[in-house]
């Protein structure tokens, strides 16, 4: 099968970049073809009246990526072009244009932007789903784009522009949400659950864990240190705890490294750093923390974790709480609430070994039955199979 991927990279890499070579890797292996096609965003904001101008024409109906993905399907000529992100340069048109062609399309949803102006569904670190079935202008009225009015304005125009269009509808489509989360909110939000399917992501396997007994006594979070990540809820937790001989390890970087916070008993800022040292520290750790306040649309690092054979303590709501099971491959404490992170935090570090251990195999058995790589090759087939079969022979 011929595919090709089309993204649009933000000016940080990030998780999706992941996702989209984690892909790419996993289908070259089955002996496909894949073909990219990828923009970048520019490196400096527009200044001129023009240059804004062009930025909002890019991001709601985008000449340039149009005339860029007619150019690729025709040096190509793939049997699913598969879109990664639109965001802000290619735009949502470029799946219209290669359903003109008469070419399956599939597009998977990495956040919630098409409804939600910031793509997080959070506003004053606090979930929120004001414009998700209840008008799309409370994100202008809330500057939730980058605290502008204007360029909200702007990004909720392009997602209702194309909802209404019905860019988003019809055969030959297909749109990826990572979760069932993920999906009842897209549906919710207007998307049709004849598009709709339900594929996580994946990860390849983590290097052999390590076993119990060489574990230290170690807590590790990974992320930005930020207040929408819940870093404050985390360290204020800890430091009531005070767990004698655990140490907390902070893998990243972010205004909550710095101050009175960075003086905690047991707490380590290790900063930022390449993802083979992050996957051997979570494979040596005893627990991954992921406390973010809003709802994620995923979190590769979980799944890293669960692969690993590391436990995860995640907070009760979203994505997080789908990928992972309360008692069973990690534990969940109530979103947004430091004395409940402290005090399943205090109920996982008195784990018995046993208790531990149970916690530990059944991860790594969550990651071979949902987050493996064959199990994700089988999930993607399935996907480009449907939307081929409704296109004209």
């Amino acid at each position: 099968m011929k595919v090709l991927q089309v993204h649009n990279r933000y000016r940080k890499p990030g998780g999706e970049d992941t996702v989209l070579a984690n892909e790419a890797c996993l289908l070259r292996e089955h002996g496909h073809e894949v073909q990219l096609l990828e923009v970048h965003n520019d490196e400096h904001e527009p200044a001129s009246l023009p240059a804004k101008l062009a930025l909002v024409r890019d991001l709601c109906w985008s000449g340039t990526g149009a005339g860029a993905l007619q150019q690729a399907l025709q040096a190509h000529r793939p049997d699913v072009v598969h879109v990664h992100n639109t965001f802000h340069r290619l735009s949502p048109r470029v799946l219209r244009v290669a359903r003109q062609a008469g070419v399956a399309v599939v597009q998977t949803l990495h956040n919630f932007r098409l409804l939600c102006a910031n793509g997080l569904l959070l506003r004053d670190n606090l979930p929120c789903e004001q414009c998700v079935g209840q008008g799309r202008w409370h994100a202008v009225q809330h500057a939730c784009y980058r605290g502008n009015r204007l360029a909200s304005a702007a990004v909720t125009f392009s997602g209702a522009l194309h909802l209404g269009l019905d860019t988003y509808r019809g055969p030959g489509l297909r749109v990826i949400a990572l979760t069932e989360f993920g999906r009842e909110v897209f549906r919710r939000g207007g998307l049709s659950d004849a598009v709709l399917r339900v594929k996580p992501n994946f990860v390849y396997p983590a290097p052999a864990p390590a076993p119990a007994a060489s574990r230290p006594q170690r807590v590790l979070y990974v992320g930005r240190l930020t207040e929408d990540k819940g870093v404050d809820l985390l360290l204020q937790a800890w430091r009531a705890l005070r767990p004698p001989g655990w140490t907390l390890d902070l893998l990243g970087e972010g205004p909550l490294q710095e101050g009175p916070a960075a003086a905690a008993d047991g707490v380590h800022f290790l900063g930022w750093r390449q993802a083979p040292e992050v996957l051997q520290r979570v494979a040596a750790a005893r627990y991954l923390v992921r406390d973010s306040r809003w709802y994620e649309t995923f979190g590769m690092v979980l799944l890293e974790a669960l692969s690993a054979a590391t436990p995860v303590v995640v907070p009760g709501h979203g994505a997080m709480a789908e990928i992972v099971t309360d008692g069973h491959d990690g534990l969940h404490f109530r979103p947004g609430d430091a004395a409940s992170l402290q005090a399943v935090l205090a109920r996982a570090l008195a784990q018995p070994e046993a208790g531990w251990q149970a916690l530990s195999e059944a991860a790594v058995q969550t990651y071979r039955a949902r987050y493996s790589p064959a199990t994700n090759h089988a999930q993607l087939m399935a996907i480009y199979a449907e939307a081929r079969a409704e296109l004209p022979a």
